[in-house]
């Protein structure tokens, strides 16, 4: 009897110790699939929590590192996510994955040369990696260095031919080197790819714009609008082309589209303004003017017009006190601007009051929206869990 105690105990052990050994392998992935099933369910707090349960268990597990470090990004915890894909990287130095999502990182915080380093290092190790030639490419273009940013895409393209994002950004690259027919070209290859996004539309718009062909322009800005109709962006852009046919009255139903769209947008209320003084309805097109500042208190461009356009009603002193507005923000006074060109707007600082009065509104729209377009570009982070 006690034998049969003693066999019965042990066994009892050993059901015990399997049980543990199973549970011990099992647990990690048991919490790692919570983890999964909370981030695909948008819960990234639960997500990284559950993560954490599956690294105490195993914390060699890469996978679940890397999972977490895209739930805290998500999250827009940049600094702990960097930690997180830094521990990928000890554990796999050769994860290209990470080094780009470190990349994109460092690009979200401004630090684009050190964006630049971590995409070379990505496709050191995997160069047939598209994405993070993509993302190089747009952390070139935003120092200014287009004809690489081009070369960058170029390579992305190569190992993707379809890679519409790709495509799209290179119209952007090719935009900002004055090269418009090429851009064209590149955001045709996007729409071809993928008709349905209004960005590339807008863009490819804008591009006619400065081309001058203003009739394709709204058609492009129409089609960006019919698939999003909240793309603020595409209706200020589409007032401008009308406007720049002379279609004033147009020209405003668009902006005040662009204003339903996005209350908090103050270019739409800029160039509504100047459409309004081009009317000759200024005391409208101060309040106009009035609505952009207000918005956004730096806006240069929209307190040297207001000063324009008060000079016109001959409100000398409001006027003088809109230019001191805009020249603190580095606003030069613009009496000759043109539509799209800092050339055309040189006039000194030391023109006469009188001179002042008789000249042409400056039109300063155009120029704000292309500083916008470059945060058009269609970015990629390799997000999600893997």
């Amino acid at each position: 009897m006690r034998a049969k105690i003693i066999i019965i105990i042990i066994l009892a052990v050993m059901a015990v110790q399997c049980f543990t050994f199973s549970c011990s392998a099992e647990t990690a992935k048991y919490w790692s699939d919570k983890g999964n099933a909370s981030f695909d369910n948008g819960s990234f707090e639960d997500a990284v929590t559950y993560y954490d349960h599956a690294l105490q268990i195993d914390p060699q597990l890469k996978e679940i590192w890397y999972n977490k470090g895209n739930a805290l990004f998500t999250l827009g915890k940049f600094n702990d996510s960097l930690k997180t894909y830094e521990r990928v990287i000890q554990l796999d130095p050769k994860s290209a994955r990470a080094l780009n999502n470190e990349g994109w990182i460092f690009y979200i915080q401004g630090n684009y040369k050190e964006s630049i380093a971590l995409y070379d290092r990505a496709v050191e190790q995997d160069p047939g990696f598209a994405l993070a030639w993509n993302n190089k490419g747009i952390a070139l273009a935003d120092l200014g260095k287009f004809s690489e940013a081009v070369k960058a895409y170029d390579k992305a393209i190569e190992m993707n031919p379809n890679y519409a994002d790709a495509w799209n950004n290179r119209g952007s690259a090719l935009k900002d080197m004055a090269n418009y027919n090429e851009s064209i070209k590149s955001y045709d290859r996007a729409l071809e790819l993928d008709p349905a996004k209004p960005i590339v539309w807008n863009s490819k718009g804008w591009v006619l714009s400065l081309m001058g062909n203003n009739d394709d322009a709204v058609k492009a800005y129409d089609r960006a609008t019919e698939l999003n109709p909240r793309l603020a962006l595409a209706w200020n852009n589409k007032g401008i082309a009308l406007a720049n046919m002379g279609r004033l009255n147009e020209s405003l139903s668009s902006y005040d589209e662009a204003s339903r769209q996005d209350p908090t947008f103050a270019w739409p209320w800029n160039n509504k303004g100047i459409a309004l003084a081009g009317m000759g309805r200024y005391e409208e097109a101060v309040s106009s003017f009035n609505k952009a500042t207000d918005l956004d208190p730096k806006y240069a461009k929209a307190w040297n017009n207001k000063g324009a356009v008060l000079q016109m009603l001959h409100r000398d002193a409001e006027a003088k006190a809109a230019y001191a507005k805009a020249s603190a923000l580095g606003q030069k006074m613009n009496a000759t601007a043109g539509a799209d060109s800092n050339a055309s707007s040189a006039k000194a600082n030391n023109q006469t009051t009188a001179e002042k009065k008789k000249s042409p509104l400056p039109y300063t729209g155009a120029l704000s929206i292309i500083s916008l377009l470059a945060a058009s570009r269609i970015l990629k982070f390799n997000g999600g869990k893997s």
